[in-house]
């Protein structure tokens, strides 16, 4: 169950976007912010069956069983080559981010710990899509749970810290923000060191990164009672009531 917004604390509405961006203090993060389509350096027969998948997980339909099945098969598996992960981690991603039911399927075919185990990959893309496709799978309320149980927070923050790109920095605070979300979480999360991270974010992400970042920083703060001088973090709109 997801709870409620921490009493303890009060939000003072205001924008983080240096770009016009005037959806509201809160953010929804409900999406993803990563590419679409990353290079290839398949060629011919290989390269259009790839792109073929992709456009496929793109459409926001449902995906077969045996599909998701083959896929976290390739991500599970040692002998897997890279550009194979790649494609697999991408398709999962994709899969996830635009179709609901997708994100239930994907968890329960066994993808979140593999998905998790690439955020400490040595190749910044699949760390990128690992973070990306944990975002889209923790969407869905009935996946946060066990997300978390899969141990994602403390690589999730890690990825918040130093992930490869700014997309992958943004999403892992994104995905925090779905996780901080449920009971308990947002304490787990402030004690595996994001505040600080977070507070950083704020400072120094795009439009979308800060908001994210500063709403979970509400949560998480709320939940861990601390004072907001402790992070400085007055000026971003987070207060003792």
């Amino acid at each position: 169950m997801e709870s409620e917004s921490p009493p303890m604390y009060r939000y003072m509405p205001r924008s983080y976007s240096d770009s016009g961006d005037s959806s509201g203090a809160f953010s929804d993060c409900n999406s993803d912010r990563s590419g679409e389509f990353p290079p290839s350096p398949l060629s011919g027969a290989a390269a259009s069956a790839s792109l073929h998948r992709i456009l496929l997980s793109c459409a926001a339909v449902d995906s077969s069983d045996e599909v998701i099945d083959s896929l976290v098969a390739e991500l599970s598996s040692p002998n897997t080559d890279l550009e194979s992960l790649r494609r697999a981690a991408t398709e999962l991603r994709l899969l996830a981010k635009h179709n609901p039911d997708n994100r239930i399927r994907i968890a329960r075919a066994g993808a979140v710990r593999p998905l998790i185990s690439l955020l400490s990959h040595q190749d910044p893309i699949l760390q990128e899509n690992g973070v990306t496709a944990l975002l889209n799978l923790s969407l869905c309320d009935e996946n946060k749970a066990p997300i978390a149980e899969a141990g994602a927070i403390r690589p999730l923050v890690r990825a918040l810290k130093s992930g490869p790109t700014a997309a992958a920095r943004e999403n892992a605070a994104c995905a925090l923000l779905r996780l901080s979300q449920l009971d308990g979480l947002a304490t787990a999360i402030g004690r595996a060191g994001a505040i600080p991270l977070l507070v950083n974010l704020v400072e120094t992400g795009g439009p979308r990164g800060k908001k994210d970042a500063a709403t979970t920083l509400y949560y998480v703060m709320g939940q861990e009672r601390i004072n907001c001088k402790q992070f400085n973090t007055v000026r971003y709109g987070l207060c003792l009531n």
